[in-house]
């Protein structure tokens, strides 16, 4: 198992971006061109924030826990702000900082912005490792942001990938793909287990893990980005979870073959036990239901959860809308008022949510 070496922070307070020629594109990766860096913020922050580069909104009403797309700046020197929603006490945290020609970088925001003494900015250039992800493995960054906690050891099949990782440092490894129980400790404690999970590692992936809350209770957040397109992906999540129907649907009706194209598209797939509530006898004697169903499940646009959670309605490629909701706690999201929404996934044409319950578009009641 191949072990990158930690970041620190104190090496990477070099944060970012300019607003000038900044555009927010619909892919969640893409490649910083001669003139160009690339940029995208982990928002680990409450309550709402706004995220400003050099005296410019470049992100309004960010919330916890999501990650943003990629964005194109300018490189050279700018001016990168923290601001509370509500425009009071003035910016959380500043930072005057420098972006290097060609790199990809993710900038983390975290703590509360009501309280300036308990918010920090810090920046990864994530350049180098990029370009390790292969098709055999899941390149991991792992980010230790549990304030006045020890260091930190982690585990994969028992094996120690991290040692002694410090609050503010993020750590890179790679973790080979299939079902791996992985396991956070106090360093060198290995008999303390502080969490202890059975994960399906996806190929090809690129995961960033964020370690928050308290030491014994800590936060996990994961950002699951792929270069698969959404089949592909789809079918490496459904082989450690229960998607069986859904997997049936989509190939009944045909959609397998639509989301393998260019898309972009966002998918909500839905765990077997969602389609317990159907009459699905009757959904089989007309295949054509299947489709309308199915197509009822798609959005023809890619809506990460950073922008779900600001969308009201979402138009299907069925033709009618699904009305979202969103909270400040797990699941985050609902759609319709009853099927609630899981773990976010981002793959080359698009994105994916677990979900569960099936919906039934409005011409089928």
């Amino acid at each position: 198992m191949k072990v990158k070496h930690i970041i620190t922070w104190g090496a990477l307070l070099v944060v970012a971006l300019s607003v000038m020629g900044c555009s927010t594109g619909g892919e969640n990766k893409a490649s910083a061109s001669k003139e160009m860096a690339q940029i995208r913020f982990a928002c680990l922050f409450f309550p709402l924030a706004d995220i400003s580069i050099d005296g410019q909104t470049a992100l309004d009403d960010m919330v916890f826990p999501f990650i943003s797309d990629y964005m194109d700046l300018s490189t050279g020197s700018h001016t990168l702000q923290v601001v509370s929603a509500d425009g009071e006490n003035g910016p959380a945290a500043q930072l005057e900082v420098k972006l290097e020609t060609g790199h990809h970088y993710l900038a983390v925001s975290y703590g509360n912005v009501s309280q300036k003494s308990d918010h920090a900015l810090k920046l990864i250039d994530e350049t180098d490792y990029l370009s390790q992800i292969n098709k055999d493995e899941n390149l991991v960054l792992f980010l230790h942001l549990v304030n006045a906690a020890p260091g930190l050891d982690g585990y994969v099949q028992d094996q120690r990938v991290m040692e002694n990782v410090s609050f503010g440092e993020a750590y890179f490894y790679h973790m080979p793909a299939g079902e791996v129980m992985t396991k956070m400790t106090p360093a060198n404690l290995p008999g303390l287990v502080l969490y202890e999970d059975d994960t399906n590692s996806l190929p090809n992936t690129y995961t960033v893990v964020a370690v928050l809350g308290t030491i014994l209770e800590p936060k996990i957040v994961y950002d699951i980005t792929s270069n698969s397109n959404l089949v592909e992906l789809f079918n490496g999540v459904a082989s450690g979870e229960y998607f069986d129907y859904w997997q049936q649907m989509l190939q009944q009706s045909g959609m397998a073959e639509t989301l393998a194209g260019p898309g972009p598209f966002t998918v909500f797939a839905v765990w077997d036990s969602g389609f317990m509530d159907v009459a699905l006898d009757e959904i089989n004697a007309d295949p054509a239901k299947w489709q309308e169903i199915a197509r009822y499940h798609i959005v023809p646009e890619r809506v990460p959860a950073y922008q779900l959670f600001h969308r009201s309605q979402l138009t299907t490629l069925q033709g009618s809308s699904l009305t979202v909701r969103s909270t400040d706690a797990k699941p985050y999201f609902t759609l319709n008022d009853s099927a609630q929404v899981y773990q976010n996934y981002h793959a080359s044409n698009g994105d994916f949510y677990e979900m569960d319950t099936l919906l039934i578009p409005p011409t089928q009641d």
